[in-house]
């Protein structure tokens, strides 16, 4: 009869044990699903602050890596008998800061773009470096503790030695998963803030299923669950309000000479500041704001446009941002625009018929060609169907774009450029290439050589191609002479003018919207104005510095450079009569925009040409972090 009930004791000690075990795995997967999303989090969070993702995934991701392994060596120390306890403190601690890492990591930027509005960029890069790897690391820490202590646990259960084995299967079983929701799932359909308190929740279940479950014996395991549940409901009201928290960071980037005026004002509320509007894509997130920069083009913009007169209901003051980066001032926009379209057609005096143009999803490029009647198809590709329907659909950018995209002369395609001029047979007359700025691998790829040839097999002979090409009017501001320097060290001119060139374009040509110093109206306006503002009028030559001084900021704030190419080097770049209207773009302007810098392509330097396996862009130093386009 003994030995009876010793076997049925020993088989039900059996069973609780395997019954343990099997919440070990399953704790395992949960908070491996958790540590891994949390690191990528992390590492995308400080890459969209940042704009440089290649260089900021990889710092955040080797930081979280190695306060992994500190914190594994350090779980050595924990003795067998406190385990359970110490991992259970761990989960809480992991679970609170997981779900306030992305608020942490804005307040980090908020408190850089501090510094580098007060002219202290040197502490703003080691603010924005330490700050939110400081971060990084302490999530990093913890998360290293996990594993080694679910080990231990596992192997009070056990005496087996596949029982490691299996935990670190079950480990990496659970990262994958969390690996592969993040991108497809979690970021794609969540705020990214409520993603980090969702899983903190999921953390914090996991921490109080370890008190539970295995603190059995504790004597306050009633309060650390009485903790664990508090800290549940404060993460849920984190998910809750994750979009009133979002808006609050976004008014803080794009609003922030009223919110960080000096360092009290850092927490401002912004109470009064105007409302964005926030739109997601699988791709990026968009905002429309109100233009709150003040800048020389609200002075004398008028001395260089008609547009006003002939379109006086013509929206003002908005501005468009994709993750965080400039993308136009309705304002101003006509500048960039006209440029774009109408300047490769004067210079070559040939109306294309057959247009493809790759990007340019808010419209406007298009608006601009469908001006020629002789056009009689543009294909239109765009990755980004959420922005596609916002120019359909948005008020703003319907009436922007005069509608352009329901032209029945427009095939409007959603789908990837580079798949499309790879695959596709067709050819075309002129190729519009209208990205934005590469700064990560997937935008680079599009200023690539291979991406290029692409183009050109996809181009007539007689044809030619134009691209935006972001940042090649890296110019000094104007010194008192007037004059501008191109900056070789800022500039990636020569990027795209040799990957063009070895792309197999004979003819590569940059120019640049370049508008006139000696504009008379222009003077008028800005003295006007500098006749409101001050009490006592300046007078003489501090005046006429004044007014300069204005023109010369309006004009350097409005350079944009594009890049012309043609299979063949034939023919000189010279004016021909428009055959359209133009608000902005004449003849003088026309020639202004070649009166370049730039050296000539004579000999390809193939050290510059940026290839898909071998990136020479983005050409960015990782400690520029983004900031709205008005204070660069």
């Amino acid at each position: 009869m003994r030995n009876r009930k010793n076997k049925q004791k020993k088989k039900k000690e059996t069973q609780g044990k395997k019954k343990n075990l099997n919440r070990i795995y399953v704790l395992t997967f949960v908070v491996a699903f958790c540590s891994i999303v949390y690191q990528l989090l992390l590492a995308h969070t400080i890459s969209l602050i940042a704009g440089n993702a290649i260089i900021w995934y990889s710092i955040t991701i080797g930081v979280f890596l190695g306060s992994l392994g500190l914190g594994a060596i350090l779980s050595g120390k924990v003795r067998q008998e406190n385990v359970i306890k110490k991992l259970f403190l761990v989960e809480l601690s992991l679970a609170l800061f997981g779900g306030l890492a992305v608020c942490l990591m804005h307040f980090v930027q908020i408190i850089d773009m501090y510094f580098l509005a007060h002219g202290s960029a040197k502490m703003a890069f080691f603010f924005i470096l330490l700050g939110s790897q400081a971060i990084v690391f302490v999530i990093g820490f913890l998360s290293g503790f996990e594993l080694p202590m679910l080990m231990k646990i596992a192997n009070k259960y056990s005496s087996e030695k596949k029982v490691t084995n299996r935990v670190l299967g079950v480990d990496y079983f659970g990262s994958l998963l969390g690996a592969v929701l993040f991108p497809l799932f979690l970021i794609s359909t969540l705020k990214i803030i409520a993603v980090g308190f969702l899983v903190a929740i999921i953390n914090m279940l996991a921490a109080i299923y370890i008190g539970k479950v295995f603190l059995q014996q504790q004597k306050n395991k009633n309060g650390n669950l009485a903790i664990g549940f508090f800290l549940i409901g404060f993460l849920s009201l984190g998910v809750l309000f994750s979009g009133e928290i979002e808006k609050y960071f976004t008014k803080k980037y794009y609003y922030y000479p009223q919110a960080l005026y000096d360092f009290k004002s850092i927490l401002s509320l912004l109470e009064n500041a105007p409302e964005i509007e926030t739109y997601r894509s699988a791709y990026q997130k968009i905002d429309i704001i109100d233009g709150q920069s003040f800048s020389a083009a609200n002075i004398v913009m008028d001395a260089y446009t008609d547009k006003l007169l002939y379109e006086p209901e013509f929206p003002l003051g908005k501005e468009l941002y994709l993750n965080g980066d400039w993308q136009f001032n309705s304002g101003t926009e006509e500048i960039y625009h006209e440029y774009f379209a109408h300047v490769p057609i004067l210079a070559t005096d040939m109306v294309p018929k057959n247009v493809l143009i790759l990007g340019g999803g808010d419209g406007m490029l298009t608006r601009e060609l469908l001006k020629y009647k002789e056009i009689e198809k543009i294909i239109q590709i765009d990755i980004d169907s959420e922005m596609i329907r916002l120019s359909k659909e948005h008020s703003l950018l319907l009436s922007m774009n005069k509608g352009a995209f329901f032209n029945n002369r427009v095939d409007l395609r959603v789908g990837d450029a580079y798949t499309f001029v790879r695959n596709s047979e067709d050819k075309f007359d002129a190729i519009y290439m209208d990205f934005p700025m590469p700064v990560d691998y997937n935008t680079s790829r599009l200023y690539s050589r291979e991406f290029y040839s692409f183009v050109r097999n996809r181009l007539n002979d007689d044809g030619f191609i134009v691209l935006d090409a972001p940042g090649m009017t890296s110019y000094t501001k104007f010194n008192r002479e007037g004059l501008q320097i191109i900056e070789d060290g800022k500039s990636p001119w020569k990027e795209y003018a040799y990957t063009v060139a070895a792309a197999g374009f004979g003819k590569v040509v940059p120019y640049i919207s370049q508008l006139e110093k000696d504009n008379e109206q222009a003077r008028i306006l800005a003295m006007e104005y500098i006749f409101e503002e001050y009490e006592e009028r300046p007078k003489g030559e501090e005046l006429e510095n004044m007014i300069d001084e204005y023109i010369h900021s309006f004009i350097f704030d409005s350079q944009e450079g594009f890049i012309f190419a043609q299979k063949e080097n034939k023919g000189e770049i010279s004016f021909h009569n428009s055959k359209v209207g133009t608000y902005l773009l004449n003849e003088k302007r026309f020639k202004k925009a070649f009166e370049l810098n730039y050296n000539p392509i004579d000999e390809i330097e193939w050290q510059y040409v940026n290839s898909v396996m071998k990136p020479t862009l983005p050409k960015r130093n990782f400690w520029q972090v983004r900031f709205p386009y008005y204070v660069q």
